[in-house]
């Protein structure tokens, strides 16, 4: 919410400084450009957040034991090895 709310707000204000007069007749180009920072902005925190456990973990010795084994995101503090994060970087993002 806030991380979006302060990333439009800015680039908004940013273009109509930028722009000046021509502001209104480029409306396509600035909600373009809005759009595009939702967006990103939208997806950077989802990448960044930590996912919560839903179910019983699985059995250790098992693939899913592995990856249950992995960090909930790669900067979750823990005892986690550099191999973990590595992997839990390139499976969740």
């Amino acid at each position: 919410g806030i991380e979006l709310a302060l990333g439009c707000g800015c680039t908004l204000a940013a273009d109509l400084a930028a722009r000046g007069d021509a502001f209104l007749r480029e409306a396509d180009f600035v909600l373009t450009n809005q759009i595009l920072i939702a967006l990103t902005n939208t997806a950077l925190v989802l990448m960044l957040s930590p996912a919560a456990a839903v179910a019983a973990p699985p059995a250790a010795g098992t693939r899913g034991g592995a990856l249950a084994a992995l960090p909930g995101y790669f900067l979750q503090k823990g005892r986690f090895s550099s191999r973990q994060r590595l992997a839990c970087f390139a499976l969740r993002g």
